[in-house]
């Protein structure tokens, strides 16, 4: 992925991306935060969840956190787009649950309000200086959240819901977020949601498109990946969550991202 603009703050993350050729394959993933995507060019298949929504240029999708995404580009030409990742946790909790009930699908036009503010985003990335944007970052995740009510209030045909994968793999998925750090237990796991291994192994593939065990090396890689790009040491990295020794951390780093665990701070 090319990102050529980015706005990076606590628990607040915009880019702008483009891939002029993408002839690639995008990998599945999922955040801990609030994911708005606005399609600029291009036609994609989005999967959100078991949910897949054939886009245009000016959609936009809601994405909540721990919920699997990936985009299937069906165009040739340029793949353009805008992502804002935001946190709910400084929302109060009523702003959180309607949050949580908003829809996933948005169709938008260039000239909609919802565009104009990540076009904003766009321009302030070049032009701001960081205390500035340290400030307005801070405000976009509310005005965002207004601007989204206001149009699904407003048009409803123009909204769709997604589909929320069973409370089960919810909890799974939360749980294993939250032990991220500690080694995975699988048998531990099943017991404390009251289910078999079977079962929450099948619903987690079901509804989530990949393996329980493969999801969670996921999110270790993907921790890891941060400190190592912090600064940690590879190896200081792996030990941080919890892997059983540096080479099988190393052969999970290079087949998941395709080099080897460098130190490469910022």
């Amino acid at each position: 992925m090319s990102i050529l603009k980015e706005i990076v703050r606590e628990n607040f993350m915009f880019h702008y991306a483009e891939d002029l050729l993408p002839g690639r394959t995008y990998t599945k993933h999922c955040h801990f935060l609030y994911e708005a995507y606005l399609l600029l060019e291009g036609r994609v298949d989005y999967t959100v969840g078991d949910a897949v929504y054939a886009l245009k240029p000016y959609d936009m999708l809601l994405i909540p956190p721990q919920i699997f995404h990936v985009a299937n580009v069906r165009s040739e030409g340029a793949y353009r787009r805008c992502v804002l990742d935001f946190s709910d946790a400084a929302f109060p909790p009523e702003k959180r649950e309607r949050l949580k009930a908003l829809p996933v699908l948005y169709h938008l036009d260039p000239d909609h309000r919802i565009a104009a503010l990540f076009k904003r985003l766009l321009d302030y990335a070049d032009t701001l200086p960081d205390d500035e944007l340290a400030t307005i970052a801070a405000a976009y995740p509310t005005e965002l959240l207004i601007l989204i009510e206001r149009f699904a209030a407003a048009d409803r045909d123009a909204v769709i819901s997604g589909v929320t994968p069973p409370r089960v793999v919810c909890d799974a998925i939360a749980l294993v977020n939250d032990r991220v750090t500690q080694p995975f237990d699988l048998d531990a796991l099943a017991k404390e949601l009251f289910v078999s291994k079977y079962y929450l192994c099948h619903a987690f593939k079901k509804h989530v498109g990949m393996g329980l065990m493969e999801y969670a090396r996921s999110r270790k890689l993907e921790g890891a990946r941060l400190l190592i790009e912090a600064g940690i040491r590879p190896k200081a990295a792996a030990e941080q969550f919890a892997f059983p020794n540096y080479t099988t951390f190393y052969r999970a780093y290079v087949a998941a991202y395709g080099i080897p665990p460098t130190h490469t701070p910022r």
